[in-house]
């Protein structure tokens, strides 16, 4: 139940481990749930109050140098 071993890679490679995923299917499953965990951060953020959106790291430096805190 550590929170470390619930991230993104781990129970696929838990499934491969039990034999229930070959290695083969293995970046796959760790790609399904990287994407599945992305579209569940995007869910959260619109609809938190107040969230900035950056693109890009350079989009992130040009705010902090304009002045913009979290």
């Amino acid at each position: 139940h550590l929170a470390a071993l619930q991230a993104v890679g781990y129970a696929e490679v838990a499934r491969l481990l039990d034999g229930q995923l070959s290695a083969a299917e293995l970046p796959a499953a760790i790609v399904r749930s990287t994407r599945q965990y992305a579209r569940r951060q995007r869910t959260w953020f619109r609809k938190e109050p107040g969230a900035v959106r950056l693109a890009t790291a350079d989009e992130l430096t040009r705010a902090i140098d304009a002045g913009w805190r979290p």
